[in-house]
């Protein structure tokens, strides 16, 4: 492939700017410069030669909060799709993607999701039926209206700094600055490092990627489906282009799994995060902890009552519905934070990372159990785990998260006010390297009023817990790990809660082979492997639900 030299891209950019005085279309290549690997199948890849003047809309839209109707509180609001410029094209998983990838990198840029050009990022239907974008099997799935690539800039590659639509003839002015490739190499790194992994499943939904994976003047790149390098033209050396399986394009699954990799976590940390860990709660005063659950297919979500028994399939009694619209939260988990002893539902929104708090009503009539929502902050998507506890001993819950960049866990004090933004407190620090576990939970497990910590290794499948001391010092907020016991790889959802009202926490499980749900009542004692004793059956069927609190 021609190599072209910073200098030549600069005058390539300006010669854009002058373009647009004229209202033309600029051509930034020749054809030479356009081929690729896919010439022996197909001809020419997904990049055209003409940039189209179509312009998205702003990257950086702010989601609207949670709309909330009067009346009967039915659960929380489908997420708000206004963000997406163009959604007769672009799916809303698609934008939501986009968003992601901004936040991901700050003061990156969205390069394009459609142009009417061949290849990806057109649709199906707009293409040649000999384009190669269309022709497998992968590529003749999903909707044939939406387009199916993603280009992600970094203006600091650019080596200028100005508002740059890899599909837009009208960029503002550009200022020369130094070539900095440190961003956009270290994402381009991890993409190649996940598909020449052949133990690496995550990218398996995706077509191909071009990106700058060191300091030259060549473009990186790999074609997943038939695993091997690639390359294009010079233009992805500051921007990175992904391709994505048509049948792929309204699968939320398919673009955090690539989220997964462009954030540096490993495939057991992915496959952690599609288990379902939580903190049950009293939701009406009882006494007995409940479990909250949500339907995978529908989005509703149900309430399965405690009865205080432990025996077999009557630990909980028959569902009510809590409301609808639950799918757009990734992470369900139960809290107090007002002290008024009914229990609150927490949610993330992964689509715009607020988390907010739904408090409990007290009530077990369907669909009013939760009052409107409270939002507690913004900037929640930097962390790969969240749950509560009251680890001060003030009857408030607290939210503790774990960086999805550092591994470190920290905890935010509740502040008992159900105030937009002023729920909890800022953070303490709990700890460094909490990085290889996953289905975190909390409860008190030796009645001294103080929450711990409850986390499987996900190395080796050992549950741990870490007993809690009652104090919001930086790195003592905890007592060092206690192993409950080995073998708990073989579980895929955990929960904790007291469930037969004798003050000590129990855990909740479900089995990943056939999906039954076992409570292991707690001892109260912290001797190493003496935590809890053996199990009683909850229930069978539970497969359908995809958290479980």
């Amino acid at each position: 492939m021609k190599r072209t030299t910073r200098a030549t891209r600069i005058g390539l950019w300006l010669a854009a700017v002058a373009a647009t005085t004229m209202r033309s279309v600029v051509v930034l290549r020749s054809p030479s410069q356009a081929a690729t690997v896919h010439r022996k199948r197909i001809g020419q890849n997904n990049y055209g030669y003409v940039r189209g003047r179509a312009r998205l809309a702003s990257a950086f839209a702010v989601l609207a909060p949670l709309t909330i109707l009067p009346g009967i509180v039915m659960g929380p609001t489908p997420a708000n799709a206004a963000a997406n410029p163009n959604p007769s094209r672009i799916t809303d998983a698609s934008w939501w993607l986009m968003e992601q990838l901004l936040a991901l990198q700050p003061g990156s840029q969205n390069g394009g999701i459609y142009a009417n050009k061949p290849g990806y990022h057109n649709t199906r239907s707009a293409n040649d039926p000999e384009n190669y974008s269309v022709r497998d099997a992968e590529d003749q799935g999903g909707p044939s209206d939406k387009a199916a690539a993603y280009d992600w800039t970094f203006p600091e590659a650019q080596g200028f700094v100005g508002t740059f639509d890899a599909h837009s003839t009208e960029p503002t002015p550009p200022r020369t600055l130094a070539v900095n490739y440190g961003n956009i190499a270290r994402f381009s790194n991890r993409l190649l490092a996940s598909a020449k992994d052949a133990n690496d499943p995550r990218l398996n939904g995706w077509r191909e990627f071009f990106g700058q994976a060191d300091s030259d003047d060549s473009v990186e790149g790999w074609d997943f489906r038939y695993g091997r390098s690639a390359t294009s033209d010079s233009s992805h050396l500051w921007h990175i282009h992904l391709s994505e399986d048509r049948d792929k394009v309204t699968s939320l699954d398919n673009k955090k799994a690539l989220l997964s990799v462009l954030r540096g976590e490993t495939v057991d940390q992915w496959r952690e995060s599609g288990s379902s860990s939580g903190v049950s709660g009293d939701f009406n005063g009882d006494n007995k902890d409940d479990v909250m659950a949500r339907s995978a297919t529908t989005g509703e979500l149900w309430l399965y009552p405690g009865t205080g028994s432990f025996t077999t399939d009557a630990i909980l009694g028959q569902p009510i519905r809590v409301g609808t619209g639950w799918s757009q939260f990734d992470l369900i988990f139960s809290g107090d934070f007002n002290r008024d002893g009914k229990s609150d539902i927490v949610g993330r929104r992964p689509s715009d990372g607020t988390l907010w708090v739904y408090p409990g009503t007290g009530s077990f009539v369907t669909d009013q159990v939760l009052s409107a929502p409270t939002r507690i902050g913004v900037g929640w998507n930097q962390f790969s785990a969240i749950f509560t506890g009251d680890f001060n001993q003030d009857g408030k819950s607290d939210v503790v998260a774990r960086g999805a960049a550092d591994n470190v866990l920290v905890v935010y004090p509740g502040t008992g006010a159900l105030t937009t933004d002023a729920v909890v407190l800022p953070p303490t620090r709990v700890g460094v390297g909490w990085g290889d576990l996953g289905l975190f939970s909390s409860g008190d497990f030796n009645q001294d009023g103080k929450s711990d910590i409850v986390a499987r290794r996900i190395s080796d499948g050992v549950l741990l817990l870490w007993p809690g001391t009652g104090s919001l010092t930086t790195d003592r907020v905890v007592n060092p790990g206690i192993q409950v016991g080995i073998g708990w790889g073989v579980m895929n959802a955990l929960t904790a809660g007291d469930f037969n009202q004798d003050g000590k926490s129990d855990v909740v499980v479900r089995s990943t082979t056939d999906a039954t749900l076992w409570m292991y009542p707690g001892t109260g004692s912290l001797t190493p492997n003496q935590i809890l004793t053996s199990p009683k059956r909850v229930g069978i069927g539970w497969g359908g639900m995809d958290r479980i609190s």
